[in-house]
């Protein structure tokens, strides 16, 4: 069985981040969560409210809130309840389940534009899919991509947000990974926000 390895002393995060870079591409799942003024990343050990500790046992205002999706704050008792509840009936196994058909009819209900309701795993897999449906409802490829903001990690959304800080004079669209297809950048109109 895992068990999660927490050092107690100043060094932390030195330590996780050296295990991390052994075993983990960059040494963080996800390019986001390297701080790049520390050149770390920030380890949560627990998160609570508005609130997060790291290993070190430092305690942060979360204002990031991950990035949207604990709006409700980091473990509320409503959503610890429904999780149980969840758990305890085996509901995690890849099938529709009746709380699928409640929750979208709830949201129907609540967002009045909303006629219906996919879910999806991530924020980048629901804006794949909304990228898709507005190019199949316009009949168009190119799509507009304001400088600056997140919408993913997929090729459509991951090209002209920021220039890598080597290449600050960069002509956009830029692409903000390797791997991304040039030919990706021919579909995307960069644009100033507002």
């Amino acid at each position: 069985m895992f068990q999660m390895q927490i050092p107690s002393d100043d060094n932390a995060v030195a330590q996780l981040f050296q295990r991390g870079e052994a075993a983990i591409p960059g040494g963080v799942c996800s390019s986001t969560r390297r701080n790049k003024a520390w050149n770390s990343p920030v380890y949560a050990q627990k998160a609570a409210g508005s609130r997060f500790w790291d290993v070190a046992g430092r305690e942060f205002l979360d204002f990031s809130m991950s990035h949207g999706a604990t709006l409700l704050g980091h473990a509320p008792e409503c959503l610890r309840e429904a999780f149980q509840t969840s758990w305890e009936h085996g509901v995690l196994c890849s099938m529709d389940t009746p709380f699928h058909v409640d929750l979208a009819e709830e949201l129907c209900q609540i967002v009045p534009c909303a006629e219906r309701i996919r879910f999806t795993n991530s924020g980048s897999e629901a804006t794949l899919h909304a990228l898709r449906l507005c190019r199949a409802a316009s009949g168009r490829d190119k799509i507009i991509r304001f400088f600056g903001h997140f919408h993913g990690y997929h090729e459509f959304t991951y090209i002209a947000g920021h220039p890598p800080a080597d290449q600050l004079d960069a002509r956009p669209p830029y692409r903000e990974s390797a791997g991304i297809p040039e030919s990706m950048a021919e579909l995307i109109i960069p644009v100033e926000y507002n």
